[in-house]
């Protein structure tokens, strides 16, 4: 873990369980309904600390108290802070946490709805900052091995899941023919490009506009491969690749293995000046 995350972590450790002992500000507390259990001294690295909240955030929590649900400074508040810490642990932690965070909530059928809910909007909606699709996988595999939930249920997240698991970050992607800007056709696994970056659009979608005006004018296009896709014109890709917004951002490297998935074109830049 590089010294800039671990510094990040220990600013969230210390929100979350108040540093020297001192109470957290009341407007980054989640009130006093839920406290965020205390890492025991032997575990004295930021990582450890981290393992050990992950896996016990939500031991206190009454998640049988229904009134909690429409209290956003409380379960909303606290769900986010949760998130916040995942990324800082292994990805073995994050599924135990998760999954433990999902089995409590079966307590109480709206309970559980709520977490559901709570976890399409940080971690799946395309202009939620916290968007993690991994973790939302974990979400998704939990809510489709619910017992409890009916077959009906079940199938926007069994659909969502499908999507999730197809072109994941260092899986090879999906091939597909597509229409090039010459009204030509094309095979992506026949495109040559290192990295090649797959810019799925619509031709009536503002934000696709700006995106496209921002990769001409940081040069960009300059040193990635781009193809510009139209799932309107190369229908059922929706089928293959997961477009829930314009513009949707893939980055490929030159054997096809996605590096990037539904980026956002500045962390695309980043990568590969960076690389």
């Amino acid at each position: 873990m590089s010294a800039c995350k671990l510094s990040l972590l220990s600013v969230l450790l210390c929100t979350l369980t108040a540093c020297s002992g001192q109470q957290r500000p009341k407007a980054a507390t989640v009130a006093q309904k839920i406290t965020v259990p205390t890492p025991p001294a032997v575990l004295t690295t930021p990582e450890q600390k981290a393992e050990f909240i992950a896996t016990h955030y939500w031991d206190n929590f009454d998640f049988a108290d229904t009134t909690l649900i429409s209290d956003a400074g409380v379960t909303e508040q606290a769900f986010a802070d949760f998130v916040n810490l995942l990324p800082y642990v292994p990805e073995t932690l994050i599924e135990k946490g998760v999954d433990a965070m999902m089995s409590k909530a079966t307590v109480d059928s709206a309970m559980y709805a709520h977490f559901v809910e709570l976890s399409e909007k940080y971690l799946y909606d395309p202009n939620s900052p916290m968007r993690n699709e991994e973790i939302y996988i974990v979400v998704l595999q939990n809510i489709v091995a619910n017992p409890t939930l009916d077959e009906i249920n079940k199938i926007r997240p069994c659909y969502q899941l499908e999507l999730a698991l197809k072109n994941r970050v260092g899986d090879r992607a999906t091939d597909f023919a597509y229409t090039t800007e010459k009204g030509g056709k094309a095979k992506l696994y026949s495109t040559a490009g290192d990295p090649l970056l797959l810019f799925f659009f619509r031709p009536d979608c503002p934000t696709c506009k700006e995106v496209k005006e921002y990769v001409k004018k940081n040069g960009i296009d300059k040193k990635v491969k781009i193809i510009y896709v139209n799932p309107d014109t190369d229908i059922h890709l929706d089928t293959i690749y997961d477009l829930r917004a314009s513009p949707t951002l893939y980055l490929l490297d030159k054997d096809k293995k996605v590096i990037l998935k539904d980026a956002p074109i500045e962390q695309i830049e980043t990568h590969i000046k960076n690389n």
